[in-house]
């Protein structure tokens, strides 16, 4: 199990659906491969963003158009356990940019009834709201998540 004194890579993949070629050329292996050369312990991967994109193959989300065929968390999930480094995922759960774009009804609404942007961070990335269908969206992306992929934390 990850200690505090792990050697940590976060790859941040914060990149909206208009980011063009953010993907071109990407080549996991070697990705891998050089995290494990430079002593990384653990990799944490971003499962969805703050822009709503998911880096894998979903039924439920929105996988960012520059993947194309390409599921990013199982094929880094495969190279990790090759090599023996564990494999984290990071979901995204208060900001949602294509999720309130394409359901404005599950938008966290500031006092004045107009829809909440993040006052941490970059004011593009939308709230949403926990009480609307937003939940049950966030859920079923979890299960997909939890059955579908070997995380350091599922392991026996």
């Amino acid at each position: 199990m990850t200690t505090c004194g792990s050697k940590r890579l976060l790859i941040d993949t914060h990149l909206g659906a208009h980011v063009k070629g953010a993907f071109y050329n990407l080549d996991v292996k070697r990705i891998v491969r050089e995290a494990a050369d430079c002593g990384i312990e653990v990799l944490l991967q971003q499962a969805k963003c703050h822009w709503g994109n998911a880096y894998y193959n979903t039924r439920v989300g929105f996988k960012h158009p520059g993947l194309g065929k390409s599921d990013l968390i199982g094929e880094l999930s495969k190279e990790c356990k090759k090599t023996g480094i564990e494999f984290e995922l990071y979901y995204s759960l208060v900001w949602d940019w294509h999720v309130v774009k394409t359901h404005p009804e599950w938008a966290a609404l500031d006092h004045e009834g107009k829809i909440r942007g993040s006052a941490l961070a970059a004011p593009a990335w939308l709230t949403v709201c926990f009480n609307t269908g937003y939940r049950q969206y966030m859920l079923a992306q979890i299960r997909e998540l939890v059955e579908n992929y070997e995380s350091a934390h599922r392991r026996g």
